[in-house]
């Protein structure tokens, strides 16, 4: 989901880059960095990356170290142009040379995935959902949900990783029959306690 995300920022940066517009690239990789990458998918790889309770498989937990890799190097060659200093510091202490040598790489075919990137704003919809409940519960973001969470189905591929990030006791998919709390109105996310 991130690496599709990921490449459709490499592609508008690049397209922009060789236009010689910087506010683009700028407005694009803040709004990735910030708003997706840090806000959304940190919070749901970590359980991953982590793997604490032995939730996922070694296969899995070295995807999410791929990845976060992976977009760290990418994103910092993408600032680099319009953040030649700061950037290329970050580079020099993590890889040991410097950042201007290297090369931006074109966007990787094998993350082009619509169903993933199709995936992203219902994504982010339902982990803003779930913490807004949990702000008006009186809940701190690590503490359980009691009751059945039921999400749209096209996040059923994350269920792992919503049942980690969000300390969800049970998550189904699709709409609740009988009593229920609607979390969100723009988004198909209910609370059956």
């Amino acid at each position: 989901m991130i690496l599709a995300k990921l490449n459709e920022v490499v592609r508008d940066s690049l397209n922009a880059y060789n236009e010689f517009d910087v506010y683009v690239p700028a407005n694009t990789l803040y709004d990735f960095a910030w708003h997706v990458f840090a806000d959304h998918y940190l919070e749901a790889v970590k359980s991953r990356a982590y793997n604490r309770d032995g939730l996922f498989t070694e296969r899995q937990q070295r995807g999410a170290w791929f990845t976060l890799y992976k977009v760290l190097k990418t994103v910092l060659k993408l600032l680099a142009p319009i953040m030649p200093f700061v950037t290329d510091q970050i580079w020099r202490s993590l890889y040991g040379e410097s950042i201007h040598r290297q090369l931006i790489e074109d966007p990787d075919p094998r993350f082009d995935n619509k169903e993933y990137l199709n995936m992203l704003e219902p994504f982010m919809e339902f982990n803003r959902a779930i913490w807004t409940y949990k702000n008006k519960a009186g809940l701190s973001l690590n503490e359980p949900i009691e009751g059945v969470i039921y999400a749209p189905e096209v996040l059923k591929p994350l269920e792992i990783e919503l049942k980690a990030m969000h300390k969800i006791r049970e998550i189904k998919f699709g709409k609740p029959v009988g009593n229920y709390e609607v979390l969100d109105e723009s988004l198909p996310v209910y609370l059956v306690k």
